[in-house]
């Protein structure tokens, strides 16, 4: 993955463990690193920065502060020493979560995972068609027009400027649009469940605490959309 990354984390010898692990990986063109969410705030445009590695605890602005400001933000995997803010972190829509201290091989699938993501996004089909009778749509894919059946879609994930959709028998399509502008074209069965996340709610096989099961898959609920599922799936 030859791309720019950026290090943001206030603790020194972490900061230097990281740095000396992203360029073990040899994923990355250059990286760069500060103790300051501030400077990272204006290196981020200015280095046209494709990978965030940020600390969440920080003394003058917290990793979810940082995050938060970036409109839009790079794809990002978050470091922190506590196991509690996952949930948190994800309503961010973040590529993925370490728990310090961090060990090479986790550090280097979560690298894997930010690399899917960036190959995804270089090759991102044309934005969807609008379902003309409700029930499909066409994204470009491979130099074609390929029908997607609304009813086999399990759910969507917005990933930075684009959006995922997943399907039933495991195909997934990237679309470069904002979740907003395509939750706009869909039907009224899809709800958005999360910051990052829109369901089909004809596919959920169970809820469990903050999690929809779908497809063999959990998609997490945000705290400001749990009432609402929990009414619009009639609930007792």
């Amino acid at each position: 993955m030859q791309v720019t990354c950026l290090i943001v984390d206030d603790d020194p010898i972490i900061r230097a463990t990281v740095r000396e692990y992203a360029e073990r990986s040899g994923f990355f063109a250059k990286i760069l690193d500060t103790e300051s969410p501030y400077d990272a705030l204006k290196m981020i445009p200015q280095e046209n920065v494709d990978l965030l590695l940020l600390d969440i605890e920080m003394p003058e602005m917290d990793g979810l502060e940082l995050l938060g400001a970036l409109n839009p933000a790079p794809l990002t995997v978050l470091i922190t020493s506590r196991d509690d803010k996952a949930l948190d972190a994800y309503e961010y829509g973040v590529v993925d979560y370490l728990v310090k201290p961090i060990r090479y091989p986790r550090f280097f699938t979560a690298l894997q995972r930010a690399q899917s993501y960036w190959e995804a996004r270089k090759t991102a089909p044309e934005p969807m068609t609008e379902p003309a009778d409700n029930q499909s749509f066409f994204i470009k894919s491979n130099g074609q027009f390929v029908r997607v059946r609304l009813p086999e879609v399990l759910y969507l994930e917005a990933l930075a400027d684009y959006v995922v959709f997943y399907l039933q028998n495991g195909q997934q399509y990237i679309v470069l649009s904002t979740m907003k502008t395509v939750a706009e074209k869909l039907p009224p069965n899809f709800m958005r469940v999360h910051r990052s996340y829109i369901v089909n709610l004809d596919n959920i096989d169970a809820v469990e605490d903050a999690e929809i099961l779908i497809g063999k898959r959990r998609v997490t609920v945000g705290n400001t959309h749990r009432a609402d599922l929990m009414n619009r799936l009639k609930m007792f």
